[in-house]
């Protein structure tokens, strides 16, 4: 009994350690007028919250953020099922094609955003050269308010395309071929199996994947943080592409209002755990057969 409690501990230990600790330091850090070059951390209560409120720069990195959760998320669950499905038919070469659409995610950030940034780049990128051999005008991209988050959208999907694929095949093997054979012989059509076996049966890879990719889409950063020109500020023309963890990046690293950063990480971690409730919730279902 003694030994349970023991390797128990390793992991919370760890957790504490990463986790518990450094989120109760950002809470402390949100309630004071944090700044590194201040050695006086003065207690302010809610004033960065309060703050907030009225932060239009804030308002649009979160509605960024929900857009590009609105669109990637729906869009990648969609595109992994039926990638999932085709690639679980398949007999010959299945584990290449798996690899194929694995490779995205497995390159690391840095080095998808520079070659998309070459890509998206007017005149000469890979897009316009393209355009350009159609006969089609060029487009500005990532220097435009209305196609820039689009482009980043864009990657996103490419990005985590893979990793959502692979949970969905792993939730079409956990699947029992006797019911497509049973509903095959009462004369179900492949719509109907699809709809009444197959996605009932994913629900726990659906949710698992509609949390997971929400809330990598709340933390979207690298992908912006590259896209932007270094001399420039952060969030594309106009803030098209500034989302909230680069709001917070600018206050508290380039700004040195680290509270006011950390009361945003706070409000955050919130609006993350009431998604994730709320999609457990509204998403889960029990299917029986």
């Amino acid at each position: 009994m003694l030994w349970g409690y023991v390797f128990l501990f390793i992991p919370f230990a760890y957790l504490a350690a990463v986790r518990f600790i450094p989120t109760f330091m950002s809470l402390n850090m949100s309630l004071r007028e944090w700044s590194i070059l201040n050695p006086d951390k003065i207690w302010v209560g809610f004033d960065n919250f309060a703050r907030l409120i009225e932060d239009a720069r804030f308002w649009k990195s979160l509605g960024n953020n929900f857009k590009i959760a609105l669109v990637a998320v729906p869009v990648q669950i969609t595109l992994a099922l039926f990638i999932a499905i085709l690639l679980n038919r398949i007999t010959k070469a299945r584990g290449i094609f798996r690899l194929i659409y694995f490779i995205p995610f497995m390159t690391v950030l840095p080095a998808v955003g520079r070659v998309w940034k070459w890509a998206y780049v007017p005149e000469i990128g890979t897009f316009n050269l393209i355009l350009q051999s159609l006969g089609l005008p060029e487009q500005p991209f990532l220097q435009s308010v209305d196609q820039a988050l689009p482009s980043v959208i864009l990657v996103i999907i490419w990005q985590s395309i893979g990793f959502a694929v692979v949970i969905m095949l792993a939730g079409l093997n956990q699947i029992p071929k006797v019911y497509y054979e049973a509903a095959e012989l009462d004369g179900a059509s492949p719509w109907q199996r699809l709809w009444n076996i197959t996605i009932p049966l994913l629900n726990t890879s659906i949710v698992f994947l509609t949390i997971t990719l929400t809330i990598s889409a709340l933390q979207t950063f690298t992908l912006i943080f590259l896209f932007a020109d270094y001399s420039s500020h952060l969030g594309g023309p106009l803030d098209a592409t500034r989302t909230l963890v680069i709001h917070v990046y600018e206050y508290g690293f380039r700004r040195y209002e680290m509270g006011y950063a950390a009361a945003m990480t706070v409000v955050m971690l919130l609006i993350m755990m009431i998604l994730t409730v709320i999609q457990i919730r509204v998403l889960s279902r029990r299917v029986e057969f």
